[in-house]
């Protein structure tokens, strides 16, 4: 009995530590963010930045925004699988960019005390590992498991639109600037339901039920999240 007990113990610890959010523990490099419907890329910020969160296994969390450095701790409810910011501090320093202060105060804004995160986990063939954490409204964090290349002369993100937006059968993607390699939808899970090679500039959602969906696109080795509805 006391052998059983000791091993249902070990068990349950396991789940605790280990269960459907173990793969958060890592360090992750923000690739875009979506805030009030406008989606961002990192790229886009000049002079470069890498900000970046470290997720560890008691989740407590730190990491760098562009100029402020930030930790603090998450709560795992898990009832509704999510991730709540308890508690979180970051330094004060004035970023000596405009464009650097504007991204700090639009990743605090989502990364900020009380906000609870869904998230999925999405595991990439080229061995890139991707953590998303989205707010009830959409809004959205997107992370990748190793940095970018920075560089002065680093490519802005083309500016892409998704149309009809709710969506009820074929979703268009536009871009000026952009030859699109690969599509894929995934739901809100993390779970990816349609991957498409050809063609790249529209999709067919209709086989999908009502609800929010995220759409990666992904070229040259670049990639970016924007969400969708299906109505």
């Amino acid at each position: 009995m006391k052998k059983f007990l000791f091993i249902l113990i070990i068990l349950l610890i396991y789940q605790l530590g280990f269960g459907q959010h173990g793969g958060i523990y890592h360090e992750w490099y923000l690739v875009n963010y979506e805030l009030d419907g406008i989606n961002y890329g990192v790229s886009q910020i000049t002079p470069p930045v890498s900000p970046s969160l470290t997720i560890e296994n008691d989740l407590q969390f730190y990491g760098t925004a562009a100029c402020n450095d930030y930790s603090g701790n998450f709560i795992y409810n898990q009832a509704n699988d999510e991730l709540i910011v308890d508690t979180i501090t970051f330094t004060s320093d004035p970023c000596g960019f405009q464009s650097h202060t504007d991204f700090e105060t639009d990743y605090f804004s989502l990364f900020a005390e009380g906000n609870s995160f869904h998230y999925a986990i999405i595991y990439d063939t080229n061995g890139v590992e991707s953590l998303w954490l989205f707010l009830p409204n959409g809004d959205n964090l997107y992370y990748d498991s190793f940095p970018p290349i920075l560089s002065t002369g680093q490519a802005q993100h083309p500016t892409i639109n998704l149309y009809p937006n709710p969506v009820s059968d074929i979703l268009n993607i536009t871009s000026e600037k952009l030859t699109v390699d690969k599509l894929v939808v995934y739901d809100l899970n993390g779970q990816q339901l349609i991957s498409n090679y050809s063609p790249t500039d529209k999709i067919d959602v209709s086989g999908l039920s009502d609800g929010m969906y995220f759409l990666e696109i992904l070229w040259d080795d670049r990639k970016l999240l924007h969400k969708f509805i299906k109505q």
